[in-house]
Formats: structure tokens, C-alpha cells, sequence
């Protein structure tokens, strides 16, 4: 199960989806990151925990985390929506700006835990695999 595991890759992140919650004056926004994987094996993997934390030009943004994730054969899209007030939203794009960004470049990092099963179905342990993945946004897509 473990070499399975570690032949996964991401092979993209991206932001899918920008809300705006509030109207007329904002309080928030959901920022949807969509992480794809590459599953080349012929086996299923079940993800018992995927833990996350998001970096936005190196500055903490979000973390979370999402359960019971199965990634079948081949490609899989993983959406993270990560919650942040206006204030830092708009603080992280007047940081960019100021210093003469046209992207936004952030990074996702965390833990994928995987349950060991005896016989595929009953669980004896787990084991918790560190990724990393890295993306860019363009602002003239704004």
C-alpha cells in the first residue's frame, strides 16, 4: 500500500472558484484550490485524512483538512475551499500590488494519511505521507 501511495503525484493545482460572501460590504471570501493527482496505478487508494495548509506569497493563509477521499485509477480532482475575512484577503493582494505583482504565487503543504488494513478490510495502523505542491495565479485574469 505504501509504494502505491508514493507513486501518486500532483500533477496541478489551481484556483477554480473565488466567492465574495457579503453584499453590499464583503466579510469574507472562499478561495476553491482544485489539486489534481495522478494515480498510475490499477489499485484505488482511500485517503483517510488529508490534512492542508495554504501559503499565499509565503504568508500562513488557511489550513484544513477533508476525510475519507477515494482516488481511483488514473486522474482525480481534490477541491479545497479555504475561508478568509476581507481584511486579509485584501492585505495580501495590496502586499502584491505594492510591490509590482501580476501573480500570485501559493503553496499547499500537509499530510496525506493512509490506513493500513489487514486483508483490505480491517484497519491496523496508519501512516501519514508529506506532499508539497506549488501554483501561480495571474491577476490579468482579474
Amino acid at each position: 500500500m505504501y509504494s502505491i501511495c508514493k507513486s501518486m503525484e500532483i500533477i496541478e493545482t489551481k484556483i477554480v472558484d473565488f466567492n465574495v460572501e457579503g453584499w453590499p460590504i464583503p466579510v469574507g471570501a472562499t478561495i476553491t484550490f482544485r489539486v489534481t493527482v495522478n494515480n498510475p496505478t490499477e489499485h484505488s487508494v482511500t485517503i483517510e485524512k488529508l490534512y492542508y495548509e495554504i501559503y499565499v506569497e509565503d504568508t500562513f493563509l488557511a489550513s484544513g483538512s477533508k476525510e475519507y477521499i477515494t482516488i481511483f485509477p488514473g486522474q482525480a480532482h481534490i477541491n479545497l475551499d479555504v475561508h478568509v475575512t476581507t481584511q486579509d484577503a485584501l492585505r495580501t493582494l495590496a502586499i502584491i500590488i505594492s510591490e509590482g505583482g501580476k501573480e500570485i504565487h501559493w503553496k499547499i503543504r500537509g499530510v496525506v494519511r493512509i490506513p493500513i488494513k489487514l486483508f483490505n478490510m480491517v484497519k491496523i495502523a496508519s501512516i501519514d505521507i508529506p506532499y508539497e505542491a506549488k501554483g501561480t495565479y495571474s491577476l490579468s485574469t482579474w
